[in-house]
């Protein structure tokens, strides 16, 4: 077999579905780099890739005369199985390495006699589940291999591997009851429904992995890996707690190779830090332990564990190369201690065969940490624990000068609403057989979309209109409402009321005008979920289109409370940005009677100020030899303000609560009690989505975090599928107690949500023309994005941000934050 053959066959296949193949743990062009090193060595070129490659090829497992077990139609022990696993993984791997056809045919062999002959696992034997993981996943990973690599294996056996997977092995996978789907275990279970659902391209199966390796109740990625990067099983020994993060790190680079979601990125780079926690430990240094961290169930293996264990430290499992392949060679960050560790020759033999064998297809060059990294550009994708917010409201208000025609407002709003609704609208359906929910886009308007009411009301006009394009609503018994108060600019109240179902939600999603004197505010109010997943996008572009000179209705981005006019406390120095107090008239309207824990100031920036920033800015880049180093001013501001940030949140984030990781393993009073469970708790604990933690943007220059806000702009706008799915995150955040955010993370890319966890969403969408394009009149200044929290945020209230342009071109922002936020450093400096 030649190395254009093994190309051709994974270009055929990628062309043909959405699916890589090879794609589970290596792709093409991975064993091609290896084939190419093993040419070099075979010629006589030395390399510490030719010197893996030969021990892998001594091992026993990686020979054609391999003797395979007996297979047995009950598996009731995993020994055998694991080890024949092992041997076929390495003979595929030898086959597309050589050449050779006995390395093929001895694949082949083993995973034809497996498929033909087991039928079950014994589910009374303890480790059942791990007997249904770790082999089966290697052997999928040989069965990827072979099958997309013209290497001889039949139909009828592919389709025998096949049923093997449905039937005997993912049954067992898909319990989460007892300690069955704990730690290692659970992390085991993860890794091979990723395997087996590429191999089977199961779209259901694939997104049901990623959901669990994020949120499953005891082997997700927060509650195995603790933001130092201790382990769950830290305190019971270093080989299990190593077995699961080289679970944890396979499953990421399936997702990585195709394509789907940046796993690796979650919380901050989690996964990194438990792998240099782990590897510095077992490399004898000291680490910080907590004792209150620990796997589910611990006390039925001995535990809680007072104490890091000391039990096989200094045991290196083969798991370090394919982390840092990823976070250094090709994220361009440090791991110190894991390099101490892939360096080491007692690595790369095989220690332990469930592991399988740590050759060189991850890692490139293991001392090219040492060289300067060029400056790149980072695309954030959004973090599914974001979601716990869909039912949080938001109301975006634009003032647009001059009078609009209520009745055209109503036609395009019915017009758009037919159009877009079946895009963005869809929902979790649970699956008949599996009792899941279940990933569902609707094709048309027609199909089984949320229950959901559209409204469209003109306050001065005559004309009212409403229209439902669902009549089967929930019955009054099993629907609660939710009342929270939403404000129009000029002092106008209003109610909005959500509903929640036993069956499925109920949106309302409402627009309002105003008109008064020559200008019109509109107002639209949505669920948070529709919002930020592009919906509103979509209606707002669609209305741009539709009153065309009338108004530039611009994506909204800002969360902030209601801002009718600012009242300063001094003149404005127009040469110098400066924070001001302000009226706090009207925070007893967003936060009632905990107003006293809010404090409300003003920030302004001048044009001249933010024009200097961005040519500075765009400078900064092309000394780096950015080629395209084009900044709009949004970025710009918006990188500003967030550095500015940043000393609030790092020192006043534990006292106000923000930002903090949902424990679903601990009680959250309040959380499971009531439809307003998502309002109640949305406010104040959320994950920080962002790869980056708050240390990681202070050290950013600002054209750096400038860049980055840009690039993803420009992500998403080549991608727009990815706004589409968004909003599918939820249906249903607990059922059986358990959390379940099943979706598509193959369209959820590029995607801005409340970047510092503080309630600043930054940019899903390009809001330059926001800021640039000309305004009417002062008065026809452009108010971004108002959003409403619950009113029992007073302790953990996000900060809120609204933006406008004046005629001058001078840019106004309004902050309410908690006053503890306030009070950091930056932003000390700045208060006039």
């Amino acid at each position: 077999m030649s190395l254009v053959t093994l190309l051709c066959v994974s270009i055929i296949a990628a062309t043909a579905s959405a699916w890589i193949h090879p794609g589970i743990l290596h792709k093409s062009t991975d064993i091609a780099r290896m084939t190419g090193y093993i040419t070099a060595g075979l010629a006589g070129t030395a390399s510490h890739q030719y010197s893996d490659y030969l021990l892998f090829a001594a091992s026993s497992y990686s020979s054609d005369a391999y003797a395979m077990s007996t297979p047995v139609a009950t598996m009731e022990s995993r020994a055998a199985f694991e080890a024949d696993a092992t041997a076929a993984y390495q003979n595929a791997l030898m086959w597309t390495f050589t050449g050779i056809q006995a390395h093929a045919n001895k694949a082949i062999q083993i995973m034809d006699a497996w498929s033909s002959i087991v039928t079950s696992v014994d589910d009374t034997y303890l480790d059942y589940q791990l007997a249904s993981s770790l082999g089966p996943f290697a052997m999928t990973n040989a069965a990827e291999i072979i099958r997309y690599t013209s290497a001889g294996w039949t139909t009828a056996g592919i389709t025998a591997f096949t049923n093997m997977l449905d039937t005997v092995f993912y049954p067992r996978l898909d319990v989460h009851t007892g300690v069955q789907y704990e730690a290692n275990v659970g992390t085991g279970n993860t890794k091979a429904l990723l395997a087996f659902a590429v191999f089977t391209e199961n779209t259901t199966m694939y997104d049901e992995a990623i959901g669990f390796y994020s949120n499953e109740r005891c082997s997700g990625l927060s509650l195995d890996i603790s933001s130092t990067g201790q382990s769950s099983e830290s305190g019971r020994d270093q080989g299990h707690t190593q077995l699961g993060l080289g679970n944890l790190a396979e499953s990421c680079q399936i997702a990585w190779i195709q394509g789907t979601a940046d796993l690796f990125a979650l919380l901050a780079n989690r996964l990194m830090a438990g792998f240099e926690y782990t590897a510095a430990y077992n490399l004898g240094n000291t680490v910080a332990y907590d004792a209150s961290f620990q796997r589910c169930d611990a006390d039925l293996l001995g535990g809680p564990f007072a104490a890091i264990s000391t039990s096989t430290r200094g045991t290196f499992r083969p798991i370090y190369e394919l982390a840092y392949a990823h976070y250094v060679t090709i994220k361009g960050l440090t791991m110190p201690y894991s390099l101490q560790i892939a360096l080491r020759v007692p690595n790369k033999r095989l220690e332990f065969k469930i592991d399988l064998f740590s050759i060189s297809l991850f890692d490139e060059d293991l001392v090219r940490m040492e060289a300067p990294t060029p400056f790149v550009a980072h695309v954030v994708p959004i973090s599914p624990f974001d979601m716990l917010a869909q039912h949080v409201l938001t109301t975006y208000c634009f003032v647009i000068p001059g009078q609009l025609d209520a009745t055209k407002m109503h036609q395009s709003f019915d017009k758009l609403v037919k159009e877009h609704w079946p895009i963005v609208g869809a929902r979790l359906r649970k699956d008949p057989t599996t009792g899941l929910p279940v990933y569902h886009v609707p094709e048309s308007f027609s199909d089984d979309l949320p229950t959901c009411i559209f409204q469209h009301e003109h306050i001065e006009g005559p004309e009212k209109w409403t229209s439902r394009r669902k009549t089967d609503a929930p019955s009054i018994q099993d629907t609660y409402s939710a009342e929270m108060p939403l404000y129009l600019p000029g002092d106008r109240p209003a109610t909005m009321e959500v509903y929640y179902s036993s069956n499925r939600p109920l949106f309302l999603i409402k627009m309002t005008t105003a008109s008064k004197a020559n200008v019109t505010y509109l107002s639209l109010t949505a669920p948070h979920i529709f919002n930020d997943g592009g919906g509103l996008t979509v209606l707002l572009e669609g209305w741009s289109a539709v009153l065309k000179d009338q108004a530039n209705l611009v994506p909204p981005l800002f969360p902030t409370a209601p801002m009718d006019s600012w009242k300063l406390s001094k003149p404005v120095d127009e040469g110098t940005p400066g924070v001001w107090l302000a009226d706090p008239a009207d925070l007893a309207r967003m936060f009632g009677e905990s107003s006293e824990n809010v404090v409300v100031k003003d920030i302004f920036v001048p044009g001249g100020f933010l024009s200097a920033l961005r040519e500075d800015a765009m400078e900064a880049l092309k000394a780096r030899g950015v080629a395209d180093s084009f900044l709009s001013e949004g970025d710009c501001l918006w990188a500003w303000w967030t550095k500015e940030m940043l000393p609030a949140r790092k020192d006043k984030l534990a006292k106000v609560n923000l930002g903090q990781a949902i424990n679903f393993r601990k009680t959250i009073p309040g959380f499971s009690q009531g439809p307003r469970r998502h309002i109640h708790n949305a406010v104040g604990m959320q994950y920080l989505p962002s790869s980056f933690s708050a240390e990681d943007m202070d050290a950013m220059p600002l054209h750096e975090l400038a860049y980055t806000i840009r690039q993803s702009i420009l992500n998403l706008h080549e991608h727009p599928e990815d706004i589409q799915d968004v909003t599918i995150m939820m249906s249903q955040i607990f059922k059986g107690g358990k959390p379940y955010v099943n979706f598509n993370p193959k369209l959820a890319l590029g995607i801005f949500t409340n970047w510092l966890s503080l309630g600043l969403d930054s940019p899903a969408v390009d809001f330059s023309p926001a800021l640039e394009g000309s305004t009417a009149s002062t008065e026809a200044g452009r108010i971004i994005n108002v959003r409403s929290y619950s009113m029992d945020s007073s302790d953990s209230s996000m900060c809120a941000v609204a933006l406008c342009k004046d005629g001058d071109g001078d840019i106004w922002m309004e902050g309410h934050m908690h006053r503890d936020l306030w009070d950091s450093p930056r932003l000390q400096a700045l208060t006039v």
